[in-house]
């Protein structure tokens, strides 16, 4: 299978039905703002897609990072829209309840942290199956707070987010990915709606006409990347990523586990172009991405 680029949208544009709700590209309502995407409940608070203290990390006193966007908007002709900085702030999902928030998400950003600051620094680490299942949990967890802080993008769909409050751990359908990264940039992310599609650039559709689609989120924590794949579609879920074996050569899937431990970090290592390549971007996409001047980090 082939993926067609989706068209890139600014962030701040919004799409609403007459009654005034988001909705996603299969009909569904977002549920940000209205209760817990998890259990439901409300009042919802706001979620740092990244943690803060991980951004602080990243990025030092400057509180700025690069966010890209890309989705289908229907647009025939659809424009080329710069990545841009924004604060830091900026990326917060309004669509999780204080007790998750401060909770069971809490506890996945204190798990996850250890490791992280290690491969952020460029440290070799055993990767164990604990530690790819702790490493994958959390990211998918950040993945979905940056599609509820990208207005107008669809949402992920209900089945995969009660599976993560209940398991707290992803679906076997979903990935999750690691690269090493030698770019200079930092605290980029990408938030990507895919819709594959076949030889003559058509999308495809399933018996059901349901379009095989999903979700391709990747962002940089200084020395490392991070990529999560998730189905649009609970019905695609059986199916195999069409993309898996390409990033064998550069990446380290730790999402499913599989049975073999792992050494962090690849021998590969991607500089900026490659990140661009490792999450589909288009060409013209990508020329206007390199343009963009990163702000002075004040240290």
């Amino acid at each position: 299978m082939s993926e067609v680029t989706p068209s890139p949208a600014s962030s701040g544009s919004e799409t609403s039905t007459s009654d005034g709700s988001e909705r996603n590209a299969s009909n569904q309502t977002m549920t940000q703002g209205a209760g817990c995407i998890w259990c439901g409940r409300g009042p919802v608070t706001k979620e740092d897609a990244i943690p803060q203290r991980m951004m602080k990390w990243l990025l030092g006193d400057n509180k700025r990072a690069l966010l890209g966007v890309a989705h289908r908007t229907g647009q025939d002709e659809p424009k080329v829209r710069p990545m841009r900085w924004i604060k830091t702030k900026a990326m917060e999902a309004n669509c999780v309840c204080g007790p998750c928030n401060r909770g069971w998400m809490a506890q996945m950003d204190t798990d996850a942290a250890p490791y992280l600051k290690l491969m952020m620094n460029g440290w070799n680490i055993p990767l164990d199956n604990k530690a790819k299942q702790t490493i994958a949990t959390w990211a998918t967890k950040v993945a979905i707070m940056l599609t509820y802080a990208t207005q107008d993008y669809p949402a992920i769909d209900d089945a995969f987010l009660q599976w993560v409050y209940q398991q707290q751990k992803p679906l076997a359908s979903a990935r999750v990915w690691l690269a090493a990264y030698s770019g200079g940039l930092t605290g980029v992310t990408f938030v990507k709606h895919v819709m594959l599609t076949d030889d003559n650039g058509d999308i495809r559709h399933d018996e059901n006409g349901i379009p095989y689609s999903g979700h391709l989120i990747g962002f940089i924590l200084s020395m490392l990347v991070v990529q999560v794949w998730i189905w649009e579609h609970p019905v695609h879920e059986a199916l195999p990523v069409p993309f898996d074996n390409t990033r064998a050569n550069f990446a380290h899937q730790i999402w499913p586990t599989g049975i073999i431990d792992l050494v962090w970090p690849p021998q590969a290592v991607l500089d900026i172009n490659g990140f661009y390549a490792m999450t589909m971007t288009d060409p013209e996409m990508v020329k206007v991405c390199l343009s963009v001047t990163p702000p002075t980090r004040h240290r």
